[in-house]
């Protein structure tokens, strides 16, 4: 939910029935400390966008130290689209 508001996509890669997947590591603090496409859709802007909307909803709440461990690791995998 906090990434949604940051997806947002020009008419022309709306109209494809693109997917992708992005992997994110994020720090104890909730800063995204990577964010790499896992999936490609086969269109760079398309994943471009979907890393762009990760960073851009950064900080993230602080996790739970059970949460925040895996997220440290990268165990965070985001579908696009949203």
């Amino acid at each position: 939910d906090l990434v949604r508001p940051h997806w947002k996509l020009p008419s022309f890669l709306m109209d494809k029935n693109l997917k992708c997947r992005v992997r994110v590591w994020l720090n104890p603090n909730g800063e995204v400390a990577r964010a790499v496409v896992y999936q490609s859709s086969g269109d760079n802007e398309y994943d471009q966008r979907a890393v762009d909307a990760v960073k851009a909803a950064a900080p993230f709440p602080e996790l739970k130290e059970e949460f925040g461990k895996r997220a440290q690791n990268g165990d965070i995998l985001l579908g696009f689209p949203l």
